[in-house]
């Protein structure tokens, strides 16, 4: 599966809560409209039953806009926490495992140590267990850019907040919290259709920092510089484009990063081992680099041969390997140390 950025149900599944999260805000006009928002009087309960297994009897009046509000917005927090869970793609797999496992426990005990309140218990195990059995069949997509997935963190806290809002409200018998209630919905409604905008296929098209060139028929892109390399992670790999280049100096012990810009080759600066770049780079990677430039200004034709033939040697069947310095040529590099390095390049066997 693509990259979460690139997933046009990731960003068709956004579109959804933001629709299902229009319709609660107007479900809250209606609870306000019919004067309808302490029409029940406990929470996180319902009458003292689980919110979830209220029976139909009470659902009458402004019970009935009340409860489907609670009911409607339970189903937004379940829409946005899978959202947020989508943005992390695979790496969210852990997490729903060991926070399955936690519900289903704590569902176990709560039917036995609180046999009366055996509605929540089965509710919590049961909902342990869809998020447990979920996890192995959770899509293994690569995560959303770091900024994206902030914003599902931040969606996420919003509707736990505004959860909180609303049953304070009716605990301490404070309307006033409804203009805060409402006023939050808006705002998270609103960060919603961002994540919405950013997962869509127009937006990834005009963020691509590459789309242009690609456009223009080269062949591959080299880049080099933090703030290149920080747009090429934001946009992640884009479909059908040439393949990428980049080189980023003084990385080193960033490679999770590097890798995350989806290039298809990595530049080594001369001041690290190109034999401990081939260990701890995957396979899949192409690697460039990666001579001392000083060696073409202050050494022999000689030592130069040797430096290449050695870093060709370590580099020997790897695949996807390009030779190249460590930087760039230095302006005073002597030309004969210059051709001694080509002419070992081309005939390295």
């Amino acid at each position: 599966m693509s990259a979460p950025q690139n997933n046009i149900w990731l960003h068709r599944y956004a579109v959804l809560t933001a629709l299902v999260t229009l319709g609660l805000i107007g479900m809250g006009g209606l609870v306000t409209s019919h004067e309808a928002g302490m029409a029940v009087p406990d929470w996180p309960t319902s009458y003292g039953y689980n919110m979830f297994a209220l029976p139909f009897k009470f659902w009458k009046g402004g019970t009935f806009y009340e409860h489907t509000h609670r009911l409607w917005a339970s189903g937004v927090g379940l829409l946005t926490t899978i959202l947020v869970l989508w943005l992390f793609g695979k790496n969210s797999r852990p997490l729903m495992r060991w926070a399955g496992l936690t519900l289903l426990v704590m569902g176990l005990a709560g039917e036995f140590l609180f046999p009366n309140r055996w509605q929540d218990g089965v509710f919590s195990g049961a909902t342990g267990l869809v998020s447990y059995g979920a996890s192995f069949f959770w899509p293994r997509c690569e995560r959303a850019p770091k900024w994206l997935r902030w914003l599902g963190v931040a969606a996420f806290l919003g509707v736990v907040a505004q959860g909180i809002l609303g049953g304070l409200r009716v605990t301490l018998h404070m309307d006033n919290l409804g203009i805060f209630h409402a006023a939050l919905a808006q705002l998270f409604l609103v960060l919603l259709c961002a994540i919405a905008l950013f997962t869509s296929k127009w937006w990834m098209e005009r963020r691509t920092p590459v789309r242009r060139e690609t456009q223009a028929g080269v062949q591959a892109l080299a880049c080099s510089g933090g703030t290149l390399k920080r747009e090429l992670q934001r946009a992640g790999p884009v479909p059908g484009a040439p393949p990428v280049i980049v080189f980023s100096l003084g990385t080193h012990g960033n490679w999770d990063d590097l890798i995350a810009t989806g290039a298809s080759v990595l530049g080594i600066d001369w001041r690290f081992p190109l034999a401990d770049a081939r260990r701890l780079l995957p396979a899949g990677i192409g690697l460039q680099g990666n001579l001392a430039p000083t060696l073409l200004s202050d050494d022999t034709p000689e030592k130069v041969a040797a430096e290449t033939s050695r870093l060709l040697e370590i580099m020997r069947e790897r695949k996807g390997y390009i030779f190249n310095l460590g930087h760039g040529v230095p302006p005073d590099a002597k030309l004969e140390n210059i051709a001694a390095l080509v002419e070992t390049v081309k005939h390295f066997k």
